[in-house]
């Protein structure tokens, strides 16, 4: 995750900037949408929906058995079984870069309007975010 407005990159695979999508990666993993923008599609998965599009998680890759779980203020990306798709947020973060060894998805940017404390636990699994106001 980003604590900044703008998505995570991936490698060379830019995140969303200004409420953007995320980019895409050839041929499974997608980005993941933005506040406004929904996130790149890729060749066999869908990009995860803008949250004014209804936020939801990108369609997985059909001809792998990978599962998507709907996306919240963003959806996140689908992803294929090789390469894991861009998460949702204001802006999306870009999906894993698959042309450089090392490179992982992005996270989604996060956005906020008054002071208060944001905490990123980058755990294993599905990590956490707190916020607090």
């Amino acid at each position: 995750a980003s604590l900044t407005a703008d998505g995570v990159s991936s490698c060379s695979l830019a995140g969303g900037t200004g409420g953007s999508g995320g980019a895409a990666t050839v041929p499974e993993g997608s980005g993941g949408g933005g506040y406004l923008g929904d996130g790149l599609s890729a060749t066999t998965s869908q990009g995860g929906r803008s949250f004014v599009a209804g936020s939801a998680g990108g369609g997985n890759d059909s001809t792998e058995s990978c599962g998507v779980n709907p996306g919240g203020y963003g959806g996140g990306g689908g992803g294929g079984n090789d390469f894991g798709a861009g998460g949702g947020g204001y802006s999306g973060g870009a999906a894993h870069d698959n042309t450089t060894d090392g490179c992982r998805s992005g996270g989604g940017g996060s956005y906020a309007v008054a002071a208060g404390t944001i905490t990123v636990r980058p755990d294993r699994g599905p990590g956490r975010v707190t916020i607090a106001w």
